[in-house]
């Protein structure tokens, strides 16, 4: 098991992000403390609560205690594979960070084929409201596009 101080260094969602990443794809179970500790709001904030449910579901991990607010979280992920799935941010998160923790993980599950993520965001000017963006990723024999 691998443990990792979240609120190390700048203490960011870049810890939490590059985590759930690499431990979907190692197949190892992970804990993350301290979450964004030295920030003014600590723990998981909506876009960090949507990066690692991204992460767990491409990778079948259970997400029962990640939650806005959560300052550790242990992530036990099964093996990635190829599934469709849309998520709702549900603020003005940043989508390619979500798409950050989901990426890596959709290359390298499962079998041959094409996994599509669609994600929805808020933005922060009014006259804007939702934002929505899709990803694809297909592998074929070795191969892998990603398109946008």
């Amino acid at each position: 098991m691998i443990t990792i101080d979240g609120g190390m260094l700048e203490g960011g969602g870049q810890i939490v992000r590059t985590a759930v990443a690499l431990a979907a794809v190692a197949g190892e179970t992970g804990t993350i403390w301290n979450i964004r500790k030295n920030r003014s709001v600590p723990g998981l904030a909506a876009q960090h609560v949507a990066t690692v449910k991204a992460a767990a579901t491409i990778s079948n991990a259970p997400t029962e205690v990640v939650f806005i607010g959560s300052g550790e979280i242990t992530f036990l992920p099964g093996r990635p594979e190829r599934k469709d799935i849309t998520f709702n941010i549900g603020t003005t998160g940043s989508i390619p960070l979500v798409l950050s923790a989901w990426l890596l993980p959709a290359l390298y599950g499962g079998s041959c084929g094409t996994t599509d993520l669609t994600s929805h965001a808020m933005t922060s000017i009014s006259l804007l409201g939702h934002f929505g963006h899709s990803i694809s990723v297909s592998r074929q024999e070795g191969c892998v596009e990603v398109s946008a």
